[in-house]
């Protein structure tokens, strides 16, 4: 049986609206989110969550139907997940960076009843662009503007309104979802080129969450400062959904910044956070320029991109509680492995991924394609992971989409390459998905491919990782050009820019060589394209 499986099992689990409104009978004037001088308890943020139910109901959305919201980490994001928790509506939360080329496939896709998005946000009008995306391709969702300078009738704020009282209100009491229903609608880039659409149930995220708080030892009452977006799987369970379940409040930053950070941690007490390696490193300089061991923090759950054991290292060193570790997981399978924070794992939790919590495990070898399931005693070995578990994913919203995504007896197929030793301890190698993990965002190199291709002078094109000294990893790009002549970065820029790509996805190093490198099959040796590009960094 896998660790905490048997707990996991005997819990009864309740959708977070449910848990809300069990919190609401005994701690209603509880900090539940704060954001900048905003603070939110469970009887303002259930009121406003009631309020806003009424007015989706009145648009005749019912359970099952799709509501998006492409916010930064504001408190209005919890409100619109509480509210869809309410009706057994299935949220779909879209990262900020997307632009027109994402969400022209994603809101159609996901067949979009309602979406939520800033009239404006870091000098971009979302209001606008999402307007045009809707004319564009004729979609009937509503569009909400948040944090709006109008009064119109689709701004959030008049929606929400006077709390005082309304005909939109619902009444509080048990929610409409069941926990076996799908909750939460996430997309993820593939290495098709295209999303996939990841579905999870009310279940699958809370045993996630159980998960983590009983291997961490997280108590009710602590504090987690988010500033991951919330349109991720970490943070939006670590900070949105676990409130309600554990008992924990969320301080939600919209925009890193490393200063502010080490402030709000030494202000409000922080506990855990969680972040990909730019924070860290971020965070790791300004505590020492502010002086400060960050003495509170007890957590700092280090993922995505790969995480230099010598970072893990110092930062332990200088923080008073060793807090740092590496986990592993994705949307598909969240927290798959699990480090530990403290002193006596500390070599452990900076060399590997950490143990495995609650999931059952193969080791796929990739020379023989034959799978078997690692004991305590099995000799480590290197292969792709393939896990099964209570919080797996529902599968993917388009049915076709699962089939090359599991084994016959139910594993999922992750795409990266592990060892595993004795007790379950992963350490991750490689991936054999052609994904880039840039500051935490996954990027399909497929997808730029795809979109460098169309351009005139460019005959062949592969894009892959360079190691990049604050975002992890970056975007490379190796083209072979049609009149031998060189192509530059500036051209690409321009021409994505043009296909209304987001900007993250751009490549930030282009080299124009005469062939790329071709195993006798024919396939493109990304190996080696990626070395090249380190070397070249």
């Amino acid at each position: 049986m896998s660790l905490y499986t048997e707990k996991l099992d005997s819990i009864t689990y309740k959708t977070s609206y449910d848990l809300a409104i069990d919190r609401l009978s005994s701690v209603p004037d509880a900090p539940v989110f704060r954001e900048g001088s905003d603070t939110e308890c469970y009887r303002s943020i259930i009121r406003k969550a009631n309020r806003l139910g009424g007015h989706l109901k009145s648009l005749g959305l019912k359970k099952g139907d799709v509501v998006s919201f492409q916010l930064p980490n504001w408190i209005e994001a919890a409100i619109i997940n509480l509210a869809c928790c309410k009706l057994g509506l299935i949220v779909n939360p879209i990262v900020p960076i997307y632009r027109a080329a994402e969400l022209e496939y994603i809101l159609p896709h996901s067949d979009c009843r309602v979406l939520f998005v800033p009239q404006r946000f870091k000098g971009t009008d979302y209001l606008d662009m999402v307007t045009s995306i809707k004319n564009k391709l004729n979609l009937s969702c509503e569009i909400i503007s948040v944090r709006s300078s109008t009064d119109s009738e689709s701004a959030f704020e008049s929606i929400i309104g006077d709390l005082s009282g309304g005909a939109n209100d619902l009444a509080e009491g048990p929610g409409e979802a069941e926990v076996h229903e799908n909750k939460l609608l996430l997309y993820t880039s593939g290495t098709t080129g295209r999303p996939k659409g990841v579905l999870h149930t009310h279940t699958s995220l809370a045993r996630a969450l159980y998960a983590s708080a009983l291997h961490w030892n997280v108590t009710e009452g602590q504090s987690v400062l988010m500033p991951s977006p919330v349109t991720h799987i970490t943070g939006y369970s670590n900070a949105l959904e676990a409130p309600f379940l554990l008992g924990t409040h969320s301080v939600l930053m919209d925009s890193w910044d490393p200063r502010q950070a080490v402030e709000l941690i030494d202000q409000y007490q922080i506990d855990l956070t969680v972040g990909a390696t730019p924070f860290l490193r971020e965070l790791l300089s300004s505590a020492c320029e502010l002086n400060t061991k960050l003495d509170s923090l007890k957590i700092f759950a280090c993922g995505g991109a790969t995480v230099p054991a010598p970072v893990i290292e110092e930062a332990n060193d200088w923080f008073s509680g060793a807090p740092v570790f590496r986990v592993y997981g994705s949307t598909e399978a969240p927290y798959i492995s699990l480090g530990k924070p403290g002193a006596e794992g500390a070599r452990e939790s900076s060399r590997t991924d950490g143990q495995v919590v609650d999931y059952d495990l193969e080791i796929v070898s990739e020379l023989s394609s034959q799978s078997g399931r690692l004991g305590d005693d099995s000799a480590e070995k290197a292969g792709e992971v393939a896990v099964r578990g209570g919080a797996l994913f529902n599968g993917y919203w388009r049915a076709e989409e699962d089939t090359t995504s599991f084994t016959a007896d139910g594993f999922f197929l992750t795409g990266d390459i592990a060892r595993c030793s004795a007790g379950s301890v992963l350490t991750i190698i490689d991936r054999k998905k052609d994904l880039i993990i840039r500051g935490g965002e996954n990027i399909s190199a497929s997808e730029i491919e795809e979109a460098v291709i169309l351009m005139d002078r460019v005959k062949e094109v592969a894009v892959v990782s360079f190691p990049h000294s604050r975002l992890g990893e970056g975007v490379c790009a190796f083209v072979v050009t049609s009149d031998s002549n060189s192509l530059s970065k500036d051209e690409i820029s321009s021409h994505m820019d043009s296909l209304r790509f987001a900007k993250q996805k751009i490549p930030e190093m282009v080299f124009c060589v005469d062939t790329l490198p071709r195993t006798v099959s024919g396939k493109i040796r990304k190996d080696v394209l990626r070395e090249m590009a380190s070397e070249k960094v």
